[in-house]
């Protein structure tokens, strides 16, 4: 499963674990963030990090050309980078 927020992630294997699912032997649980949080729950959590510093950069340098420029739409795609912990299944 994937849960849009680590901390969710991390209560999700909790839910899990009391239904009796094991994971990653049942149920493979992925969060988004990043947050240190997740090294330190078992299973370990398996997160996307996002890059925060060149987002705030991406942001200031849009604002500070909307300020001299005017406003424009943009779309800027960033990489984020996937961390594999134990709390993935491997698969074939």
């Amino acid at each position: 499963m994937f849960a849009i927020a680590d901390t969710m992630a991390i209560g999700a294997i909790k839910a899990l674990r009391e239904a009796g699912l094991n994971v990653p032997e049942d149920v493979s649980v992925v969060g988004y963030d990043g947050i240190d949080m997740g090294r330190f729950c078992y299973p370990t959590l398996t997160t996307i990090t996002q890059p925060f510093d060149e987002m705030a950069q991406k942001t200031c340098d849009i604002l500070f050309d909307v300020i001299r420029h005017g406003a424009a739409h943009r779309k800027i795609l960033m990489d984020a980078e996937i961390t594999e912990r134990e709390s993935v299944k491997k698969i074939g």
